[in-house]
């Protein structure tokens, strides 16, 4: 029940000879998530009590291709750097600030010249942000289907993917999601044109994306009208079954590492008493 105030402020990035401001967009969310499957693969490191990823550019760059997201290693440092300079600011309504911090508040980046000279896989190291630690150490975190995400070429389709797989725990094909066109697309990273055709048009298009990789079975979508303008729109959203089973999936994961963590603690417990 607590509102909070999110800012998003740009990365200083220097850019062929001169001084530019980059906000982070679809390349460094796609860059970031490819990221987070290299440490869920064995590449993740908690260093002081912070998660971050060894990796090389090689394999990011290889990484992003299997998903279909071709980038130059130029790009993808470029990406790096954004995220390294973007800060992401949280703060409660009456101003004190809870969390202000850059995507990637540590990065380790090899110059080129080192890494095309140098023998061997040379490393490379990005720190994620603090929430995602967060997120980790406090088992807040939910399995989603990666490929699936990265397969998505609409950002706000593949926006609406990852809010159903983290929030509609009780996912059902008799249970339909029901968001609102306006609250839903001020808290997406869109954001609510003032245009309502523009808004209209746009959730229409990530929807059917969504129906065409066979994540949503159908919807419907009712306007509500202030006079002859429409004000808003309810959607009512049916799932495939293929998500059901993706979501019934992550619940039980989600039970299991708290089971495993439950048991660590209390063999941390037993082995404290000895």
């Amino acid at each position: 029940g607590t509102e909070y105030i999110i800012k998003l402020k740009p990365a200083i990035i220097e850019k062929e000879g001169r001084t530019v401001l980059i906000y982070p967009s679809q390349r460094e969310e796609l860059v970031e998530d490819a990221l987070r499957k290299i440490a869920v693969n064995g590449g993740g490191y908690l260093i002081e009590g912070k998660a971050g990823v060894m990796f090389s550019l090689y394999e990011l760059r290889g990484e992003l291709a299997s998903t279909g997201h071709t980038f130059s290693e130029a790009e993808i440092k470029e990406a790096i750097m954004v995220c390294r300079g973007a800060t992401l600011e949280c703060q409660s309504l009456n101003g004190d600030s809870l969390i202000s911090s850059s995507f990637f508040p540590m990065i380790g980046l090899t110059s080129r010249e080192k890494y095309v000279n140098v023998k061997g896989d040379t490393r490379c190291y990005v720190q994620f942000n603090p929430m995602v630690t967060e997120s980790i150490l406090g088992l807040t975190f939910r399995q989603y289907s990666y490929k699936k995400a990265m397969k998505l070429s609409s950002p706000l389709a593949r926006y609406i993917y990852k809010r159903m797989s983290h929030y509609w725990s009780q996912a059902a094909q008799d249970a339909p999601y029901t968001p609102s066109l306006v609250s839903f697309l001020e808290q997406s990273p869109r954001g609510l044109s003032v245009r309502m055709p523009e808004n209209i048009r746009a959730m229409k298009n990530a929807l059917d994306v969504l129906v065409n990789e066979n994540v949503l079975s159908d919807y419907d979508a009712e306007r509500i009208k202030d006079g002859r303008a429409t004000a808003d729109v309810r959607y009512t959203i049916r799932p495939t079954a293929d998500f059901v089973s993706q979501v019934k999936a992550a619940n039980h994961r989600a039970k299991q590492v708290k089971l495993m963590d439950m048991k660590q603690r209390v063999k941390a417990g037993k082995n404290a008493d000895l």
